[in-house]
């Protein structure tokens, strides 16, 4: 194989965050996965996604445990940025602020989410299920959903997927065509057989958005089909020919729109317009991302699914 045709395996490891940057811009995925050098520097976008960590670990833990004192102390424990801080409290995004956010939550799902619980399997809690797809030619696709629950008058299982918003409404449109809700309809069928579920041609995606402006949650529930998890696979190849074409070309192009987000530039902005020998080196010396096997205890290749798919009656 000429190193022309060699695609690295770090950029054949796909997951939604990874579509969302190959999206926004191929020459930052490229640069990212291949470990390009750059300073790393605290960004406001890191702030945001540690508050949602500390919230969603709480909440795995309290649908566990239904304990507050115990998910207090695990967020405690968990949060590794400084109790108070100054932007982080104009941010509402402090970990005080997470205790509030877990201790509304709490009060909501019960409001929310009647008869529903957690569901259990190989006496471990859905949480934070992992699992991947072999796509073929050496690219995968890896994911975590963050809860599974059953409805206990209906035996429906139900996605629970959490995030934080700053925005004081949230639209529909910010997570109905979401690919990642749709690529948990997978591990859905799935753990529906294990634990000896009715197969559905449908089945739901709660979002629960926690408006951290307002101190309130919010629910937008989506019913996804046969089809769109049809559609979701196709989309997956879609992306395989995209990647493959600009390692082909030896060119993956910049988004200048997306040089600035998070209200300040990219961390690559002002080094990504120089070459890749300068940035990455030797593309097949660069060290192999390995994930932890444990976590992702779900393994899928592209024809079980199809072959799932088209055996679930349904439109």
């Amino acid at each position: 194989m000429s190193t022309e045709d060699f695609i690295h395996p770090n950029l054949k490891q796909m997951s939604h965050s990874s579509d969302d940057l190959l999206d926004k811009c191929p020459r930052k995925y490229q640069l990212y996965k291949t470990g390009a050098k750059i300073v790393k520097l605290e960004t406001v976008e890191d702030k945001h996604l540690a508050f949602g960590r500390l919230v969603g670990g709480g909440i795995e833990t309290w649908l566990i445990t239904k304990d507050l004192v115990k998910t207090h102390f695990s967020m405690f424990v968990s949060w590794d940025k400084m109790i108070d801080d100054e932007d982080g409290a104009l941010q509402k995004k402090t970990f005080w602020h997470g205790l509030v956010a877990l201790d509304k939550f709490a009060t909501f799902f019960e409001q929310a989410f009647p008869n529903h619980e957690l569901v259990h399997f190989d006496n471990k809690p859905a949480v934070e299920l992992g699992f991947t797809i072999d796509c073929g030619d050496g690219f995968v696709y890896r994911g975590k959903l963050d809860a599974l629950l059953i409805d206990t008058r209906t035996g429906e299982l139900v996605v629970l997927e959490c995030k934080t918003t700053g925005f004081r409404n949230v639209h529909e449109a910010m997570y109905k065509h979401s690919g990642q809700g749709l690529g948990y309809g997978l591990i859905t069928d799935a753990i529906a057989h294990l634990i000896g579920s009715q197969l559905r041609s449908s089945y739901k995606v709660k979002y629960v958005i926690y408006k951290t402006s307002a101190y309130e949650w919010e629910l937008l529930p989506f019913t996804k089909s046969r089809t769109e998890r049809a559609l979701w696979i196709k989309q997956m190849l879609i992306r395989k020919v995209r990647i493959s074409e600009f390692v082909g070309w030896n060119y993956f192009p910049m988004h200048g729109w997306n040089c600035y987000d998070f209200f300040r530039p990219c961390a690559y902005f002002g080094i990504c317009d120089r070459s890749d020998q300068l940035l990455i080196g030797d593309i097949e010396k660069v060290p192999v991302k390995e994930d932890n096997p444990e976590d992702y205890p779900f393994k899928f290749n592209l024809e079980e699914i199809i072959e799932a798919q088209l055996a679930i009656q349904g439109d």
